[in-house]
C-alpha cells in the first residue's frame, strides 16, 4: 500500500505548477527504506511535455518527500496526471530492505 499526502501548492516561473507531495510506503504494515519513488508527469496533444520528473528516496519510517532535479532542484511535483512508479535503489537491494 501506498499512502500520497498532498500538502499546499506552489507556483512556477516554467509555465507549470508544483505542489509539495509526501508519502509513505508501506508493506504489510511495515515501512520500506531506500525506494526511489517517481511521479512522471503525462502529457498530452496540447502539451506534450508538462513538465519535469519528481523524484524521493524513501527514509527509515518509509517517509519520502518529491523534488525535481531535470531542471535544477525544486520542492513539489508538476500539477497534474502521472505515471507513478516505486522502485528498488541499488542500496535497498543489497542491505535487504
Amino acid at each position: 500500500m501506498i499512502t500520497i499526502g498532498f500538502v499546499a501548492g506552489c507556483g512556477s516561473n516554467d509555465g507549470y505548477k508544483l505542489a509539495r507531495v509526501s508519502g509513505v510506503v508501506k508493506v504489510d504494515g511495515k515501512p520500506l527504506k531506500g525506494l526511489r519513488v517517481s511521479f512522471e508527469p503525462i502529457g498530452g496533444a496540447d502539451r506534450p511535455y508538462p513538465g519535469p520528473e519528481s523524484i524521493g528516496i524513501t527514509d527509515e519510517e518509509g517517509q519520502f518527500s518529491l523534488a525535481t532535479f531535470n531542471e535544477g532542484s525544486r520542492i513539489g511535483a508538476v500539477v497534474g496526471k502521472y505515471v507513478l512508479r516505486v522502485s528498488v535503489t541499488a542500496r535497498a537491494a543489497t542491505s535487504g530492505a
